[in-house]
């Protein structure tokens, strides 16, 4: 398999778990995993086209790289300038008081 497979999958993976947080309420998670499943995408998209991925958690630089290949990547700009500070991401993510866990 190879590398841009590869990133999809564990895009796919990343986008199961946000699915999974939703169900049970754990939106932070949500936020978390559904950022990185996006970064794995355009990282794959990347690798498709045997460019360097970059090492760094940002959205923004990625995506900036994918739009040189193909310019519909422009649509995911509004999302990507959202700023998730920690007013903005509690805000977004309706986070909640952690909850001790508990043994099964």
């Amino acid at each position: 398999m190879n590398d841009q497979y590869r990133w999809v999958e564990f895009a796919n993976e990343d986008l199961i778990l946000a699915e999974a947080a939703f169900e049970k309420g754990i939106y932070n998670q949500v936020c978390f995993h559904s950022h990185q499943g996006v970064g794995k995408i355009l990282k794959g998209f990347l690798s498709g086209r045997q460019r360097t991925i970059p090492k760094i958690h940002s959205l923004s630089e990625p995506l900036r790289i994918c739009m040189r290949f193909d310019k519909s990547f422009s649509v995911f700009i509004p999302f990507v300038k959202i700023k998730l500070t920690k007013p903005a991401y509690a805000q977004h993510c309706s986070l909640q008081p952690l909850r001790p866990l508990t043994r099964r």
